[in-house]
């Protein structure tokens, strides 16, 4: 079984925390949504994964503050174990500089309310509420 690392970035703007759309060509939750983040590479510093990952789906800079949340997946098929760490961060940059890769379809900025509007599973559903029960 693979185990992979990842890493994801809760930022609150106005209240209202930023979520992505997968793209529907993803081979992984396509059309799900989820918090900025991704992979950890081998020897990379965790908080370094996710300020590099951010910028490659955003666009935008950010400082990465302290973790707060962490869940495990295993795929289906049994073929992939997925951990991910979950990080409060705060924008270095001006939001207007927002600009989506192509593993990306649209973004929000939602509230907790928000949640049960949107396609998303339910460990990424919890990284989010949790993220918002202690702020």
């Amino acid at each position: 079984m693979d185990r992979k690392l990842l890493v994801a970035g809760f930022l609150l703007c106005d209240g209202k925390v930023l979520i992505l759309k997968r793209s529907s060509e993803l081979k992984f939750f396509p059309n799900n949504y989820n918090l900025p983040g991704g992979h950890v590479e081998g020897g990379e510093d965790l908080k370094d994964a996710l300020v590099r990952e951010f910028s490659e789906e955003t666009g935008l800079k950010i400082k990465v503050l302290a973790p707060y949340h962490t869940y495990s997946y295993i795929t289906d098929d049994k073929s992939a174990h997925y951990i991910e760490i979950g990080y409060f961060v705060e924008l270095d940059d001006d939001v207007k500089n927002l600009k989506l890769n192509e593993e990306h379809d649209s973004f929000e900025w939602i509230t907790a309310d928000d949640l049960s509007k949107l396609q998303i599973s339910p460990e990424e559903e919890g990284i989010v509420k949790a993220g918002f029960g202690l702020v």
